[in-house]
């Protein structure tokens, strides 16, 4: 019969074991490898020549449907992956 110690952490060792094998394999397999940067890295700005004024974005937010919402001090922007609607901002003061 084997010790009490044993039989109480064999589990947790074969654990530990296993979880250190699958770390080996994520960090040293060939398929983890990333792929080499490009030289140049080419950009779009998504609202050039659009008549939307956000400003600076002070806050960026992805909904529960995917919507990417962003809002600036002049307006809040809706983004669906293919346009942009916004929704301007009116502050309103007691005069």
């Amino acid at each position: 019969m084997p010790h009490p110690l044993i039989t109480r952490y064999l589990p947790v060792y074969k654990a530990a074991i296993t979880a250190i094998a699958l770390c080996h394999l994520a960090i040293f397999s060939p398929i983890a490898k990333a792929a080499p940067l490009p030289e140049r890295i080419n950009f779009q700005h998504p609202l050039k020549n659009k008549d939307i004024v956000l400003g600076e974005a002070a806050s960026i937010f992805q909904d529960s449907f995917g919507f990417m919402w962003f809002g600036g001090a002049n307006a809040i922007i809706r983004y669906d992956g293919y346009e942009f609607k916004s929704i301007p901002l009116t502050v309103y003061t007691d005069q």
